[in-house]
């Protein structure tokens, strides 16, 4: 019992104790063993049961890690991590060694626990400088994308889980370079519908993105990274467009019961519209808040090369927002049209739904923030007012029908 007292927490000695990090029941859940400390039969345990208690610790230890890096979003690592040096190639080397022994012994807590370890080490330790290094990287994602592509009924979801909260840590290690980054988005973007274990990555990285991008100013450092390129938008649009059909369509198909829990869910937005709306965000509100330079006003100045940057991005992107509404209003006037002709009994409660379930569409989250920060002076312009005007024009016919 002496001996296991000390897993709780490195700094506290029991779960009763434990000021300042999550319950000790909470990490055991996440962790996939039980939170109640069985009493020894004797003044010995066996080697394995130590092991298991030592990656237990470690696995609790990084969650730990994890949470304070939550808690501080807003401040630098090294506030609380103090000078940490770069894992060395053979630690990672043995945590590769540890998962794929528990990946052939199908030991779910030992996997959980190394998932945990490999989010911290990805996040804050490792630096593949060397050809050694990004050999182990190579391994370790290997690893992490064969658990991830492994068939439903040999991986709960709560490993899923962590597998994809470990590779959205380690994006920028595990795929070096833009390239590799926009063709692993490319394919959870087209082949997420048909798995779920791409599917649920798609929605931690976008997810991921959508908050670092949302903390980050127009052509600082970072922003290029958090800000996907055309085609990379292109199909999350047309995700998001699928996305808000299915929910409009389903006022006018599902049955009375199941339409009245759809009501309780929204407006939860899905993480490729909430992506979309941090990339909207970030582009109006830097637009707006810029301000021109006193001592120079035109075109060439900082100011002005920033304003023109902006206005070129929020065109591309209102054009494909527009053309994505323009085919949810279609879809809203076919439903409506087929539910003021149909004789179901909860007709009128199913068109009172039926706005608040457009609210939580792109319908609600995108056009009205787009549309009115088109009417600031910093975007009033002939070329924007040229290239939009038609799609304007087609809005206003189908709102008015």
């Amino acid at each position: 019992m002496n001996n296991m007292i000390w897993t709780c927490s490195n700094d506290y000695i029991d779960q009763w104790c434990n000021p300042g990090n999550q319950a000790f029941h909470c990490v055991c859940q996440r962790l996939g063993v039980s939170h109640v400390i069985t009493e020894p039969k004797g003044d010995a345990t066996t080697t394995n049961e130590v092991i298991n208690q030592l990656l237990h610790h470690v696995g609790a230890m990084c969650i730990h890690q994890l949470n304070l890096l939550a808690a501080s979003n807003n401040l630098p690592i090294t506030n609380f991590l103090g000078k940490q040096h770069p894992i060395e190639a053979h630690h990672l080397s043995s945590i590769c060694d540890i998962m794929e022994k528990a990946m052939v012994n199908g030991d779910t807590c030992i996997i959980r626990c190394i998932l945990v370890v490999f989010q911290v080490v990805f996040k804050f330790f490792f630096s593949p400088q060397t050809e050694r290094n990004r050999d182990i990287v190579r391994r370790s994602g290997l690893l992490l994308w064969q658990l991830l592509m492994a068939p439903r009924d040999q991986i709960c979801a709560e490993i899923q889980k962590e597998v994809c909260l470990a590779i959205s840590s380690g994006l920028n290690i595990l795929y070096p370079g833009e390239a590799e980054i926009n063709n692993l988005l490319k394919l959870v973007l087209t082949e997420g519908e048909r798995n779920s274990g791409l599917s649920q990555l798609r929605d931690v990285i976008l997810t991921n993105l959508a908050e670092q991008l949302q903390n980050n100013r127009f052509g600082s450092e970072d922003d290029d990274h958090y800000r996907l390129n055309d085609e990379l938008l292109h199909y999350i649009l047309k995700i998001v467009v699928r996305e808000s059909c299915v929910l409009i369509t389903k006022c006018q198909t599902v049955s009375k019961d199941d339409f009245q829990r759809l009501l309780s869910t929204v407006p939860a937005a899905s993480s490729c519209l909430r992506y979309l709306m941090a990339v909207q965000n970030h582009l109006l509100s830097n637009t707006i808040l810029i301000k021109p330079d006193e001592n120079d006003d035109s075109d060439s100045s900082l100011q002005g090369e920033t304003l023109k940057e902006l206005k070129t991005s929020i065109l591309s992107l209102a054009t494909q927002i527009l053309t994505g509404c323009d085919e949810v209003l279609e879809m809203l006037q076919q439903v409506t049209t087929a539910l003021i002709n149909s004789d179901i009994a909860d007709r009128e409660q199913r068109l009172k739904g039926l706005e608040q379930i457009t609210k939580a569409t792109m319908l609600g989250h995108l056009l009205p923030v787009l549309l009115t920060s088109l009417m600031h002076p910093n975007l009033q312009t002939l070329t924007m007012a040229d290239a939009l005007m038609p799609q304007l024009v087609q809005l206003v016919l189908y709102t008015s029908q």
